[in-house]
């Protein structure tokens, strides 16, 4: 019996230890997915201000006008800070399913050991000392699932905002198509108009190699 008290009093050390140093899964979050975040309509106010030239970006995005090709890098450094921030929100709800599996692992396995100390002496001070470090766990996990909830509030905001921007974009590219392929009142979808597919992905694929959670190469964004 006095192994089994050893034994709890080793793992209420580990764990008081892990509790006093929680990994906050916010603390992996890009630069321009905690901006994206935390200011979901900038990207709709530096739309109109861009003051990197152009002219490199016409090969990619002929035949679309000057202005359009500035809203569509507008368009895509937001849908790039939208999907950043949307695999910011998985790995949240991920580390509250582990916050959980650990309360429950620390749960079975102290009262398995409480009920085989019960009848030693001290088995109080050890019961006592293991509802102190759950209880810390429990707040732990009620601090994460409140950060999930303000963090999903916000994902929405930033999604109603790249809506506005993807709505104002299309309505510019239809009316200012050059080309004659966009039959007037029609509904076609953002890929088909000419010129954006090549121009869109360019800028999205800029944000992506900007961003130092994104690794090397490539990617092709999912649309809205």
């Amino acid at each position: 019996m006095k192994l089994s008290i050893t034994i709890l009093s080793s793992i209420l050390a580990v764990c008081s230890v892990t509790v006093a140093n929680p990994v906050d899964p916010s603390s992996t979050m890009s630069a321009e997915a905690s901006a994206s975040t935390a200011s979901p309509d900038v990207a709709i106010a530096s739309g109109s201000g861009f003051t990197i030239p152009l002219n490199p970006y016409m090969a990619d995005c002929h035949p679309i006008t000057f202005e359009g090709i500035q809203m569509i890098r507008s368009y895509a450094d937001s849908k790039h800070g939208f999907d950043n921030a949307k695999k910011q929100r998985i790995l949240k709800k991920q580390e509250i399913i582990n916050q959980k599996k650990r309360i429950k692992g620390l749960k079975e396995q102290l009262d398995y050991l409480l009920d085989q100390a019960k009848d030693s002496p001290g088995s109080e001070d050890l019961d006592e000392g293991f509802h102190s470090i759950s209880s810390k766990y429990v707040r732990r996990l009620r601090a994460l699932e409140k950060e999930l909830k303000k963090f999903s509030k916000k994902l929405e905001e930033m999604r109603k905002v790249l809506a506005v921007l993807k709505s104002e974009l299309y309505d510019y590219l239809v009316k200012h198509d050059t080309t004659g392929l966009v039959a007037a009142g029609s509904t076609v979808d953002l890929k088909s108009i000419p010129g954006f597919d090549k121009c869109f992905d360019y800028f999205y694929n800029r944000s992506l190699q900007r961003s130092p959670q994104s690794g090397h190469g490539s990617a092709k964004a999912i649309r809205l």
